[in-house]
């Protein structure tokens, strides 16, 4: 016993801190879950099934937990084992923490001492609701803005749209939390001299400052944090029960690209019952490459470089996951790729490589192939096509790994077409506040019409009829009102064209007048329960106020049977959660209130949709790290859709970003040809897709895609 805690027997865990590498060509999670079950991570010797749960993995994404759970399944015994703790890095829960780490330390006081200190963190507001007031204080800084130039004391921005505001407050919210992630402090933006800068960046610089400053000093009125703050704070602390404790951890998969990682992983080496597992470390790369890549924030392996120069670590120093030998196929092009996306400063080496590659045999890059169709709507119906293919072989999965919405729509729907599961859309819980506050914004017939087939529910088919009746009756007619409010009066006159045998429309002749009649009775009880807008429409209401409208609205046509009341167990809505926001400086009529909840509503993060297949998988790139499959197909690899490329940064430029402590927006681009090179070599059969033509306009491929054609020309091989 030690401070009351008993101490722990030495495990099979045991050992010193260990660096790891899984090759570009091995599956990560398989890999790792192999050489935890083989003792070969510590070379210690195999665990036994009941000593799992005393190890605890950590994982960058949420997405690749459930995976590595069934990798340990897969290869266990029978498919059947005790699991280790598998935690996201960055979800931190201090009671969790406490239990696991806790228990393993020599001192009990220590132990609940950083319990306190992890518990006495202040919560963090939520995303929508820093949106909200984000937007308030974006609103209130244009406002006060004052031109000194040409007309001294003229307001800059008289008339700043909700909407704007809140498109500003997504870009700032998104700022500060790069600044959380990296480290980077963003109040040293008031020491910058902007005399030297444009005037829209001298704009753009003030209406930062004044909004960072605002938020500041509402975090400490309110006592609370921005979310990636508080877990800066909380990973922190749990460092400091790791490091105090004797329990066997692994860091699997991350570059260390957030800060409070980084220091969790630095904390690590040289820890025991420690293990950092890294994913596709680059050993093809010249030397000569290697250390040009901090210059080259740009390149895939630039984040795999910061990390190994911050922990002090050499790249021949990291000993590889051994897994039973790879198809040498696989290995030619991993190496190939790599090759082929060399830092720009070395491509001169390019010269030796194709000479080499010219006197072999066969592809470069055997199992990989490239698609390039005339328009996205061949892209997709080739894509289809080889998911299919693969689904017909018995025991293979396949995935879609795609930035671009709109090609995954259209594959879903040719997959759909095909008798394939149909996918399981994610419900939004929005839609219907969202037509009902534009309905009455515009005040327009079509969109009462947009309202009433938007129904759901028991009596959604009777509504939607209506919806048939009013469209036939008023839009399409010459009697046609320009205001929602004289809706029930067209449909009176329809009525009474055809009594007169005036409706031109045969259609319309065989509809019963009590149809006619239930839709006219129908359109006044919806119009009844629309004017708690309507009848304020013109009034500037508070936030809180149009919420409170916005809600008894959505009651009424729950009531009509327009939209079923929400469960209590339902996925909460942005209205819901809105409404208990109190941005009084919030203030706008109907229109502003209609695009303002429209931003804030769509720009919340929705669930994508997911196929019921077992074999079939549709990923973004962030949730397919780490995954593998075996038929991958990376589409829309144009430039500008993947990689993404974003356009020039409104408030911060190149040198600022320096002077605040932030990296190069490169860096994101070098996240995402990580992604990219990963995926491309893990697959026994990969493909490379993209479309000449996107909407009718001619697109620029992917600067993988030119780089891995370039040398292939080259090489003589294409």
């Amino acid at each position: 016993m030690r401070g009351g805690v008993s101490e722990p027997k030495p495990g099979p865990f045991a050992g010193s801190s260990a660096i790891l590498n899984c090759p570009a060509y091995s599956p990560f999670l398989k890999t790792l879950a192999a050489s935890i079950l083989d003792g070969s991570i510590w070379n210690a010797g195999a665990p036994e099934p009941h000593d799992l749960p005393s190890l605890t993995i950590y994982l960058p994404s949420q997405a690749a937990v459930q995976p590595l759970k069934l990798e340990f399944l897969w290869l266990s015994p029978n498919e059947a084992t005790f699991l280790p703790r598998i935690r996201v890095l960055g979800d931190t829960d201090p009671l969790d923490l406490f239990a696991n780490y806790g228990t393993r330390m020599e001192s009990t006081k220590a132990a609940i001492a950083l319990l306190k200190k992890a518990l006495a963190i202040p919560p963090a507001f939520t995303e929508l609701e820093r949106q909200i007031h984000l937007s308030a204080h974006a609103l209130e800084a244009a406002t006060k803005m004052r031109s000194t130039i040409a007309e001294p004391g003229e307001r800059l921005f008289p008339d700043l749209p909700a909407v704007s505001a809140a498109a500003i407050a997504t870009e700032i919210g998104a700022l500060i939390d790069e600044a959380h992630s990296e480290g980077a402090d963003l109040s040293r933006i008031d020491m910058l001299d902007s005399a030297q800068s444009s005037g829209s960046e001298q704009l753009s610089l003030h209406l930062l400052r004044a909004v960072r400053k605002s938020w500041a000093a509402q975090k400490l009125r309110e006592g609370k944090l921005d979310a990636q703050e508080r877990r800066n704070r909380l990973m922190a602390i749990e460092a400091e029960f790791i490091r105090l404790s004797n329990a066997p951890v692994i860091v699997a998969g991350s570059t260390g690209s957030v800060a409070a990682t980084m220091a969790l992983m630095e904390m690590l080496k040289g820890r025991p019952n420690a293990a950092i597992v890294l994913q596709g470390l680059d050993r093809d790369l010249d030397l000569e490459s290697w250390a040009a890549l901090g210059n080259h924030p740009e390149h895939p392996q630039h984040g795999l470089h910061q990390l190994l120069t911050k922990i002090d670590v050499e790249r021949e120093a990291i000993r590889d996951l051994q897994m039973p030998a790879k198809d040498n196929d696989v290995r030619r092009r991993s190496a190939f790729i790599s090759e082929a996306l060399r830092p720009s400063s070395t491509t001169a080496q390019w010269a030796g490589f194709a000479s080499s590659e010219r006197k072999t045999d066969g592809s470069p890059v055997p199992g990989l192939s490239l698609i390039e169709a005339e328009t996205i709507h061949d892209e997709a119906a080739a894509i289809a096509l080889i998911l299919r293919e693969a689904l017909e072989t018995r025991g293979q999965t396949a995935a879609l790994v795609t930035p671009d919405e709109t090609l995954i729509g259209r594959v879903r729907h040719a997959l759909t077409s095909w008798g394939l599961p149909t996918p399981v859309e994610a419900s939004n819980p929005d839609s219907v506040a969202l037509r009902a506050v534009i309905t009455a914004a515009n005040d327009k017939p079509e969109d009462l019409v947009a309202l009433l087939r938007s129904a759901r529910g028991d009596e959604a088919t009777c509504i939607r009829r209506f919806a048939e009746l009013i469209d036939l009756g008023v839009l399409r007619q010459m009697w046609r009102p320009s205001s929602m409010a004289d809706v029930p009066a067209a449909l009176g006159r329809a009525q009474d064209a055809i009594a007169a045998g005036e409706a031109r429309h045969p259609s319309m002749k065989r509809i019963e007048a009590a149809e006619w009649e239930a839709a006219r009775a129908f359109a006044e009880r919806v119009l009844d329960a629309l004017s708690p807008f309507t009848s304020k429409a013109a009034e500037p209401l508070t936030f809180r106020e149009w919420t409170t409208i916005h809600s008894a609205v959505l009651a009424r046509l729950a009531e009509l049977g327009i939209d079923a009341l929400p469960l209590e167990d339902a996925e909460p809505s942005t209205l819901a959660d809105a409404s208990k926001v109190n941005a009084r400086s919030l203030s706008f009529d109907i229109a502003g209130y209609a695009g303002f909840f429209g931003a804030i509503s769509t720009m919340r993060a929705k669930l994508a949709a997911q196929y019921t297949h077992p074999r079939l998988f549709l990923w973004r790139p962030l949730d397919a790290r780490l995954l593998a499959a075996d038929v991958i197909v990376l589409g829309g690899l144009n430039e500008g859709s993947w990689p993404h490329i974003g356009g020039p940064n409104p408030w911060l430029n190149r040198k600022d970003r320096v002077f605040v402590g932030l990296s190069p927006e490169e860096r994101r681009i070098g996240l995402t040809a990580r992604d990219f090179t990963a995926l491309a070599a893990i697959a026994p059969r990969a493909y490379l897709t993209r479309a000449k033509k996107v909407n009718g306009s001619l697109t620029r491929p992917s600067r993988w895609i030119a780089r891995l054609k370039a040398l292939a020309t080259g090489s003589g091989k294409l």
